[in-house]
């Protein structure tokens, strides 16, 4: 936290520096940036360079024109980005190079709201399957969806693009030709709001009401029931409005064979200034011509988490000094950010030793029953006693449970990975450390660490006195959410799978006494109750067995 701090101040200072010294040298960089493109995306890089140059006439630009094969080869160079759609025979170059999405095509089911059918679907959804199985079939009616006995006559209709039946296709499983369905021509909206029985697939920009930020009237898209239970879950409820929608599909709940994400490529993070200016600007005031190509663009926190992953961090390189005037004005500002950072520091440092009062009270004597492990509404929990939970950027926040604070006892001491670093589902992600004995702790989901809670590096026992609010482990960026937290236990189950827990961890306690030739009432309370933090006397080989027949294993449980 100390070194977030210094930074900041020493990161205001460099940019007060730099703006003034350098602004004439960059604008004597703006080499010419060449961008390649396959052919499906040159319309949109067109779009892009004419806007831009009409607010940076003196940038240069090649637009080249290459195939897939070429890919790896042409955009090397550290003013060269190359600008693709996904497909199946580009996603392993795209990920194979530094890559960022700029914009997407997605295919999204719809239906008529004025349909009959429509509040049932809204609850119940439709399967993937059942949608398979309607659009394959020559004579599809709603009494094959629902089953209730009335088969109005059903039609599915394709919007007038041929990529729109490629995708469709490959997210039912079927092949085009056995897809019994109606091209729409030049207006699907307007053949779906004709034909309340209808269900087509379309483009979401097609589907988008741009003016009012919202879906096209009567029209919404088709809920999809993708874990086939006859219900649409929380998690799959992603309808309600456009933003909530757009949203789902950057977080992952929406069906990955219905998206073509548009990126950005390069042999490595852009470092050239200018690329870096114009990838900023496609982000910002570029996303129109996204919409302009029959595209969708990018939802309001996937801009800004993509412009946070274009410019982490600003390097804090100077200039030359010009004059004995300009050295004399840096060593002024010096001095006043290094007085800044002290008075800050020592107000922060008041600030955690307030927390460490608050929150570092090692004395407990309170029992271990159900009743006293909390576990909050909202979180995601997972066996190996850690919890997860998406913030509304989209960030995921991930620590211990009060399950395992309350059997071990306060934490002298954490490892922990580093931010950027990748980390899967089920993995190794820290190490709780108690007076040299350790507990590991495994990954509820899968992703990419942003931050690490620098607080447990000074006060451990946050994990353990405040698991669920300061002592967090991990904010991440999650790569598979939607899929991983079906894994995941909500509160209500986690209190009925942690009672059942508490007993076994009973019989463990008294069957370790019993090898120990120790006498129950050492352990056990008046009544048969465990002591709060019960394995914190226990010798380093018991905390071994908690490991492996608790943690390691719990799935099996």
């Amino acid at each position: 936290m100390k070194t977030r701090f210094l930074f900041s101040m020493l990161l205001l200072m460099s940019l007060l520096v730099w703006s003034s010294e350098n602004a004439t040298q960059l604008a004597s960089e703006k080499e010419p940036i060449k961008i390649c493109v396959t052919p499906d995306m040159e319309n949109m890089a067109e779009i892009w360079i004419s806007n831009y140059i009409k607010i940076n006439p003196d940038q240069k630009f090649e637009l080249n024109n290459i195939s897939i094969d070429k890919i790896n080869t042409e955009v090397a160079g550290e003013n060269t980005i190359g600008i693709v759609k996904r497909s199946p025979d580009i996603e392993t170059v795209a990920t194979s190079l530094w890559h960022i999405t700029l914009g997407r095509e997605v295919i999204v089911p719809v239906v008529n709201t004025s349909n009959p059918y429509f509040e049932n679907l809204k609850s119940a959804g439709i399967s993937i399957e059942a949608l398979a199985g309607l659009v394959s079939n020559k004579n599809p009616g709603w009494g094959d969806v629902l089953g209730d006995g009335i088969n109005h006559r059903l039609t599915v209709v394709l919007e007038n693009e041929s990529e729109v039946e490629l995708l469709v296709a490959k997210f039912l499983g079927l092949e085009p030709s056995a897809m019994n369905t109606m091209n729409s021509g030049n207006d699907f909206i307007q053949m779906i709001r004709n034909d309340i029985y209808s269900i087509g697939f379309c483009k979401l920009v097609t589907l988008t009401d741009v003016e009012n930020n919202e879906f096209a009237a009567n029209i919404s898209p088709l809920p999809l029931d993708r874990n086939d239970n006859g219900k649409i879950d929380s998690n799959e409820n992603i309808y309600g409005s456009l933003d909530q929608f757009e949203r789902s599909i950057w977080i992952g709940k929406y069906p990955r064979s219905l998206i073509c994400n548009i990126y950005a490529l390069a042999t490595e993070q852009p470092k050239n200034q200018s690329v870096i200016d114009f990838l900023n600007w496609t982000f910002t005031l570029g996303q129109s011509a996204v919409e302009e190509s029959g595209y969708t663009d990018l939802a309001y926190y996937e801009k800004q988490s993509s412009l946070g992953k274009l410019n982490p961090v600003v390097r804090l390189t100077m200039g030359e000094a010009s004059s004995n005037n300009a050295v004399a004005t840096r060593i002024l500002i010096l001095v006043f950010v290094v007085l800044a950072v002290v008075v800050l520091l020592m107000v922060w440092n008041l600030h955690r030793k307030s927390h460490k009062l608050l929150y570092d009270n090692t004395e407990n004597n309170s029992l271990l029953r159900p009743e006293s492990i909390k576990t909050p509404e909202g979180l995601f929990y997972d066996k190996k006693h850690t919890w997860a939970f998406m913030e509304k950027d989209g960030v995921v926040k991930i620590g211990i449970d009060d399950f395992l604070q309350h059997v071990t006892g306060n934490y002298t001491g954490l490892v922990v990975k580093s931010p950027n670093e990748v980390v899967r589902r089920n993995e190794i992600i820290a190490t709780l450390v108690h007076e040299g004995k350790k507990i590991n702790i495994y990954a509820p989901v899968s992703g990419r660490i942003i931050q690490t809670n620098e607080d447990l590096m000074d006060f451990p026992s946050l994990a353990n006195n405040s698991p669920y609010n300061w002592g967090w482990l991990y904010e991440m960026e999650p790569t598979n959410w939607i899929r991983e937290i079906a894994f995941l236990k909500m509160a209500e189950q986690y209190r009925t799978w942690i009672s059942k827990e508490l007993t076994r961890f009973k019989d463990f306690i008294i069957e370790i006494c019993q090898q120990k030739e120790l006498e129950g009432q050492l352990v056990l309370q008046e009544g048969g109750d465990l002591p709060d933090h019960v394995l914190h006397d226990f010798e380093p080989h018991v905390w071994e067995e908690f490991q492996i027949r608790f943690i390691d294993n719990s799935d099996i449980y």
